[in-house]
C-alpha cells in the first residue's frame, strides 16, 4: 500500500480489515463483559497490540512508499502529516466535545490531556474517567507518527532494518529493567509492536524469501500460543507469567496474522479462508476507528436507564442482576448503539475526510 502510487492505483489488502474487526471486538469484550472475567483474559491488552503491529505495518509500508518516490523528506513528512490528520483528528475531537456536553463528570483538566493526544501520560498518575480510560492507546498511536516517519525516512536506507530491530529490543529491555513503571501506558514500551509490523513491512519488500521463512516457523507461533495461555491459565493462580511475556507472545501472533492477510513476491495467500474473508466483518473492520472510539458512550449513557428497568427485580432479591445490567444485560444494546454511531460516523464524517484527503494529498 504504497502512497506513492495515485490513490486509485494503491493496493488495499481486505483481510486486514478483518483483523482490525477482531482486535476491536476484543476490546469491546473487555470492557463489555464482567471485570472478574476480562481481567483473566487479557483481550483489550491483546486487540489494542494487534492494533499497533497493524498499524506498525500498515505506516511503514506508506513511507517506504514515500522514500521510492523521492528524496524530498520535507514533501513527505507534509503529505503523511496531513494524510493522517484528516483521517484521524474530526472524529477524535467531535468524541472529545460530545463527551464534554454529556457527561458532566469530566473534568477540564482530563479533557485537555485528551485534546493534546498525552492522555497516557494522565493515565500513568491518575485514575481515569470512564469516558476516557481507552484514549491512552490513541496517544500512544500519534506519539509513534511523531516518531517513526523520521526514522524510516531519514535513517540511511542500510540501516533502517537494523534500526527497527534495535528499537525493538529496546523496548522489550525496557519494560524489563523498569518493571515498577505502568508500560501499557509507555510509548517506549510498545515500539515493539510497532516495530515488528515495520520489519513485516521491510522484508516484505526488500526481502521476501526471509519472510517466507520466518512464517514457516510455525513452532515460533505455537510458542506464542503456549504463552498466551500460560499467561491465561496461571493469572488464576497466585504467581502469574511475566506481563512482557505476554505482550511478546501477541505481537508474535500478530506477525504471522500478518502473514495471512498480506501477499508477497513469491508467496501467495490461501485461497478462501473463513475467518478473514468474510464481508461484514471486513466492513466492521473498515468502521473499527469508529467503534474502538465510540464504544463507552453508549454504556455511560444507558446504564442508568437500565438500572431502573431492573430495580424491581433486585427489590425482589435479585440483586446481581443491578450489577451485571452493564455487562451481559446491557453488553448487546452497547454494542447496537456503538455500531450505528460508528456507522453513521463512516458515512457522512470519515468518508468525506478520506475522498478530502485522497483529492488534495494523493
Amino acid at each position: 500500500m504504497s502512497d506513492s502510487l495515485k490513490v486509485k492505483e494503491r493496493i488495499h489488502y481486505a483481510r486486514l480489515d478483518a483483523l482490525r474487526f477482531y482486535a476491536v471486538a476484543a476490546v469491546l469484550l473487555s470492557h463489555y463483559l464482567p471485570t472478574g472475567l476480562t481481567s483473566h483474559l487479557f483481550a483489550g491488552t491483546a486487540g489494542v497490540e494487534l492494533f499497533f503491529v497493524i498499524s506498525g505495518f500498515l505506516i511503514t509500508d506508506i513511507l517506504f512508499g514515500y522514500r521510492m518516490s523521492g528524496p524530498d523528506t520535507l514533501r513527505h513528512l507534509g503529505r503523511f502529516y496531513a494524510r493522517r490528520t484528516l483521517r484521524i483528528f474530526p472524529i477524535y475531537y467531535l468524541y472529545l466535545v460530545v463527551v464534554a456536553l454529556t457527561i458532566p463528570t469530566v473534568t477540564w483538566e482530563e479533557l485537555r490531556w485528551a485534546f493534546a493526544y498525552v492522555y497516557n501520560l494522565y493515565e500513568m498518575s491518575n485514575t481515569a474517567s470512564r469516558p476516557l480510560l481507552h484514549l491512552w492507546s490513541l496517544s500512544i498511536e500519534e506519539q509513534f507518527y511523531l516518531i517513526w516517519p523520521l526514522v524510516i525516512l531519514k535513517t540511511p536506507m542500510r540501516r533502517v532494518f537494523h534500526v527497527m530491530l534495535g528499537l525493538m529490543l529496546f523496548s522489550i529491555l525496557f519494560r524489563v529493567v523498569v518493571p515498577g513503571l505502568p508500560h501499557k501506558l509507555s510509548t517506549i514500551s510498545c515500539f515493539d509492536a510497532f516495530g515488528l509490523g515495520g520489519v513485516f513491512a521491510w522484508l516484505r519488500r526488500y526481502d521476501p524469501g526471509t519472510l517466507r521463512r520466518l512464517l514457516g516457523m510455525r513452532w515460533t507461533l505455537w510458542l506464542a500460543l503456549i504463552w498466551l495461555a500460560g499467561t491465561i491459565l496461571t493469572s488464576f493462580t497466585a504467581w502469574s507469567l511475566p506481563d512482557a511475556g505476554f505482550r511478546s507472545a501477541i505481537a508474535v501472533i500478530s506477525f504471522h496474522l500478518l502473514g495471512a492477510c498480506v501477499p508477497s513476491d513469491g508467496r501467495v495467500l490461501k485461497e478462501s479462508s473463513r475467518w478473514l474473508d468474510g464481508r461484514r466483518r471486513q466492513y466492521l473492520g473498515v468502521i473499527s476507528y469508529g467503534i474502538y472510539l465510540f464504544h463507552l458512550l453508549p454504556m455511560l449513557w444507558m446504564e442508568g436507564w437500565l438500572e431502573r428497568i431492573l430495580r424491581p427485580l433486585s427489590d425482589a432479591g435479585i440483586a446481581s442482576l443491578i450489577y451485571y445490567n452493564r455487562y451481559i444485560i446491557g453488553a448487546p444494546f452497547y454494542a447496537i448503539f456503538t455500531l450505528i454511531l460508528a456507522m453513521l460516523s463512516h458515512r457522512y464524517i470519515e468518508r468525506y475526510f478520506t475522498r478530502f484527503k485522497d483529492r488534495r494529498f494523493s
